[in-house]
């Protein structure tokens, strides 16, 4: 996975806007999220917060303040279907919305997800809806789970010395594999894919994964709801040991990074994303709780993911 690892610091950042905007408090939300605004038909400002999710592909709206979009935003020129990793999905439309976020301002494409209730994915909060890879990518941003910030990559005006840093992975691979991040999970010889996934507050796996890759784990004896578009189900909470690559002090160094964590474990499918000929299957999902813990930041300008300095 490593072997297609090119420069790090590429410059991806194109749109010139320099952003730094705090994630909302841990203590009351389970995943990074950023206060914004919008004015709505009335002419009255509207605050909220969007989700920053590192595995939505597009930027989604809550159907719920559709009703208080200006009509200019509801051009409805597009449809997609958001799918969750089980396969399952919904239909969204496409809307147009101006907004604030970080005291920068932007007009940016979002599908509104029929039926989807956030209230039940994100708790008390308000929720204008999620920002994606997409919007991510085009402004050139890191996801500091550090700092506890969304802000311009520094990377991309800073070089960035791999000594320094316990873990480093390279975006590549994801990217022209599922259009997404993902980090390396090694075992046995075996290699596996893991999605890094903000928008899933724990860890998850399944039973075939852990069995079939031999992975040391230990039943907690509890278990745990696993939310998507999809809806609720219920998983076993399980201890799991495991080891990520990481690129070493240069480029070609491979190294190992040992980490024991708390997985969701689903019984009822073989992967989390089936693979192809071509593509391998993705076998666990990196989630909020584990990248707070680990500092660890997801910068889409220098295209790495990394963890905090040595």
């Amino acid at each position: 996975m490593l072997n297609c690892y090119q420069v790090i610091n590429s410059k991806n950042n194109r749109m010139g806007t320099k952003i730094d905007c705090p994630l909302l408090d841990f203590g009351i939300v389970e995943y990074p999220m950023v206060m914004a605004s919008f004015v709505s038909k009335s002419g009255r400002t509207v605050g909220g917060a969007f989700m920053v999710d590192t595995a939505s592909r597009h930027n989604v709206m809550n159907e719920a303040i559709l009703g208080i979009l200006q009509d200019n935003c509801l051009r409805y020129d597009g449809k997609m279907t958001l799918t969750s990793f089980s396969g399952e999905g919904i239909q969204g439309k496409e809307v147009h919305l101006d907004f604030c976020v970080g005291g920068c301002q932007f007009s940016e494409r979002f599908y509104a997800a029929q039926g989807l209730s956030f209230d039940s994915v994100f708790g008390e909060h308000v929720v204008l809806g999620i920002l994606g890879i997409e919007f991510l990518v085009k402004y050139g941003l890191a996801l500091d789970f550090e700092n506890r910030s969304l802000h311009s990559s520094s990377i991309i005006e800073e070089k960035m010395e791999l000594s320094e840093y316990s873990f480093v992975f390279p975006q590549e691979y994801g990217f022209s594999k599922y259009g997404l991040p993902v980090v390396g999970m090694v075992k046995n010889g075996k290699e596996y894919v893991c999605l890094v996934d903000s928008g899933s507050n724990l860890n998850t796996t399944t039973k075939y994964v852990l069995g079939n890759g031999d992975i040391t784990n230990r039943h907690t004896g509890l278990k745990s709801s696993l939310t998507s578009v999809a809806g609720t189900k219920m998983t076993d909470l399980m201890n799991v040991d495991f080891d990520l690559l990481s690129i070493g002090n240069k480029i070609g160094e491979i190294k190992v990074k040992n980490y024991s964590a708390e997985f969701q474990v689903m019984g009822n499918s073989k992967y989390i994303l089936e693979g192809s000929s071509n593509i391998p299957p993705v076998s666990a999902i990196i989630g909020a709780g584990f990248l707070l813990e680990h500092k660890w930041v997801v910068d889409f300008a220098s295209g790495v993911v990394y963890s905090a300095k040595n």
